[in-house]
């Protein structure tokens, strides 16, 4: 059996915390044969990483700017729990070479993970599609059709590309999909796991491949 640890999001309700995971992420990874594993926010996680094959980092707010040594200027919802938990898994990821999928917040926690930095907010990818386009070859180009439409929920995308990452597909110079040159690890800017599209059930497919 492969778990496919998945990173849980946070509710402050009354100072009392939910962790909380969208099924259509864990509807996605069963469709490829994959068992979800919520992870949830709390700092004993340890055993979950051990029973993991690999891991899912999913959407959710803004990540702290000051994890890639800036000033808050345009981030409006921050959960540190929920961004030392993604931390934490790439951590355990890079040490045990398991594989990791980020999907929008999950892909920029990929890149600050990497020494990389954002732009805390963008116009005109919010709520929106547009077409994203190969930019180099990778492990992900293919499973994936040279260019194709996608959904759009960010306001914010990678400034500074982080350590040995290659962009997999751009639109218009924003980028929206990434590769690690050193590890089994990437990221995609859109969330793949809300249409069953031909491109995006492949990215889930590629994901399932990565395992060992």
């Amino acid at each position: 059996m492969k778990y496919v640890g998945i990173t849980a999001r946070g509710e402050n309700v009354n100072n009392k915390w939910s962790s909380y995971v969208s099924h259509s992420y864990i509807n996605a990874l069963k469709d490829v044969g994959l068992i979800p594993l919520i992870l949830p926010l709390d700092d004993n996680i340890d055993p979950l990483l051990d029973l993991c094959s690999c891991f899912l980092i999913t959407g959710g707010d803004d990540i702290n700017p000051l994890f890639y040594n800036e000033e808050n200027i345009h981030c409006s919802k921050i959960c540190d729990l929920e961004d030392e938990l993604d931390f934490t898994v790439l951590k355990h990821a890079t040490e045990t070479n398991k594989p990791v999928l980020g999907i929008c917040k999950g892909m920029q926690s990929i890149n600050v993970f990497f020494n990389g930095s954002l732009y805390q907010n963008i116009t005109n990818h919010q709520n929106s599609t547009h077409l994203v386009c190969k930019d180099q070859e990778t492990f992900l180009s293919k499973y994936l059709d040279k260019s194709f439409q996608t959904n759009s929920y960010h306001h914010q995308s990678i400034k500074l590309l982080g350590d040995n990452l290659k962009i997999a597909y751009q639109s218009n110079g924003v980028i929206e999909s990434i590769v690690s040159t050193n590890y089994p690890i990437f990221g995609i800017g859109w969330h793949p796991e809300k249409e069953h599209t031909k491109n995006n059930d492949q990215i889930f497919k590629c994901f399932r491949d990565l395992i060992v």
